[in-house]
């Protein structure tokens, strides 16, 4: 390939790292412009590490007959290690744990199908020549590094010139990769750590300090009976697993539903249902109460019986106006929900020990779901510490 050509795709390259280019586009259009360039390829494939709490990484395939069909996400393993067989087994994980940077190997030659399973699969594509690349990221937040694989089908396999002309144009792909890698990063990251509604806003713009706006929501409060005493005779490790286990359940309940959690405080949770955004808030957080009950209380029989420590997920429901926005320090900011009623939310989940109840829900809460109200029953009237006003509490008759 001339230097010309090698210019123009660097120059396509650099232009794909500031655009939104998905990353199938990107492998695409790099693959075809090296066709172009008298490169003949059969299959390639590019791959990087994730900072999806779900997903390790992040994979793209090209081949002549299909294109790119798009994007692969490779689960993280249960357990520690515990990877599947067409990674232990793959080229790619075999440069990785090496201080190699390149693989190579000739396909037209006998035997070679046996040191990688995906050598046969080339092989039956026609492949004669297959290279693995190893190019490693220098920014946080881009993930590890990338992994690329290259084959060709032309006879007597890649040239020493195509093998320079993929060294000159690496740094190219792995810029704008890791453009993309850098603002899928950012995104997971944010939604992991701070939630869906919350991410969305901060990447919006909403970093400034003491600015926050008034939400109308119904807020949910919860924690775990009995924490305290399991954190005192119970190991670290299975104190954990707990909390896990039933955050999990509680947290994918309460946004199936349309809420949004908003803070875990040890054992506690915070999330509201934004009452502008749906209008059937209240039913939705009382239908994910409910179910949250439900599905703990059946993680609770299920880890009973394998000897596992286990306890009681106790929640409060209210409705009232929120502050939402961003509080603290001029360096270290939680966007965070204020006023009243989030500090009554919580005060009605203390009371769920009080009257023995696994749902509490307050006279506001009532008034504001008149739809609800025949499946509500009342509890009396109490008074909240911290609160100025006694006042009526409701729960579920059949819980």
């Amino acid at each position: 390939m001339d230097t010309n050509r090698q210019l123009e795709i660097y120059r396509w390259l650099c232009s794909r790292s500031i655009s939104a280019l998905s990353g199938e586009e990107l492998l695409a259009g790099f693959c075809e412009r090296l066709e172009r360039g008298r490169i003949p390829l059969v299959r390639s494939a590019v791959a990087f590490a994730s900072l999806d709490p779900l997903v390790e990484a992040l994979g793209y395939r090209w081949t002549r007959k299909e294109g790119a069909p798009g994007q692969e996400a490779f689960a993280r393993p249960l357990a520690p290690g515990a990877y599947g067989e067409d990674w232990v087994n793959s080229p790619f994980n075999a440069l990785l744990n090496s201080r190699r940077t390149v693989l190579r190997r000739r396909l037209d030659t006998d035997g070679v199908e046996q040191e990688f399973p995906i050598f046969e699969d080339l092989r039956a594509l026609g492949a004669t020549d297959y290279i693995a690349l190893k190019t490693m990221f220098k920014r946080p937040g881009a993930g590890q590094g990338m992994m690329s694989s290259w084959a060709t089908d032309q006879p007597g396999g890649f040239t020493d010139a195509q093998i320079q002309t993929l060294h000159v144009l690496m740094p190219g792909l792995q810029l704008a990769f890791e453009a993309m890698a850098l603002s899928n990063g950012i995104e997971t990251l944010l939604g992991t750590y701070l939630g869906r509604d919350v991410s969305r806003r901060v990447l919006a713009g909403a970093i400034e300090r003491g600015v926050a706006h008034a939400l109308d929501a119904v807020l949910w409060a919860s924690d775990l009976a009995g924490f305290t005493r399991l954190t005192d005779t119970q190991p670290q490790e299975q104190v954990i697993d707990l909390l896990n286990a039933y955050a999990e359940r509680v947290a994918d309940t309460i946004e199936g539903a349309g809420g949004e959690v908003l803070k875990f405080t040890g054992d506690g949770m915070i999330a509201f249902f934004d009452r502008e955004r749906h209008v059937s808030a209240p039913a939705r957080a009382l239908q994910a109460a409910t179910r949250a009950l439900a599905e703990t209380r059946t993680l609770s029989e299920r880890r009973a019986a394998q000897g596992l420590p286990v306890s009681r997920l106790r929640v409060a429901l209210h409705s009232g106006l929120l502050f939402y926005g961003n509080i603290g320090s001029r360096s270290r900011l939680d966007f965070t929900v204020v006023g009243p009623a989030a500090n009554e939310a919580t005060r009605l989940c203390e009371m769920c020990k009080s009257v023995d109840r696994d749902l509490v829900v307050s006279a506001a809460f009532h008034d504001a779901a008149p739809g609800l109200q025949e499946q509500l029953v009342g509890l009396g009237r109490y008074a909240l510490r911290g609160v100025a006003r006694a006042q009526r509490l409701y729960t579920l008759d059949d819980l």
